[in-house]
């Protein structure tokens, strides 16, 4: 919902509230008629995946780059450790 500046500073919000108020009314009845879809779920579980692959992907990263710098202290220049079979 959206006001005039001169409505929002005057506070004239009445109507734009139960506009609003209305609409979101009849979002939620709807959502209550369609009921639990599961579609949430699997949501929920696409996220969480997500955020587990993400993560695995830092944590390779970060071996990987502690790895680099290892051999460069120790001028070994890429016989220090193989990271090819990371999954």
């Amino acid at each position: 919902m959206e006001l005039s500046r001169e409505d929002y500073e005057g506070g004239n919000w009445a109507t734009a509230v139960e506009t609003a108020w209305n609409s979101g009314r009849e979002a939620k009845r709807l959502k209550r008629l369609e009921g639990e879809t599961g579609k949430r779920e699997e949501q929920v579980k696409e996220v969480g995946r997500r955020v587990v692959d993400w993560i695995t992907e830092w944590k390779w990263k970060c071996a990987e780059q502690r790895v680099d710098e290892l051999e460069q202290e120790e001028g070994v220049g890429g016989s220090f450790m193989s990271l090819s079979h990371r999954p």
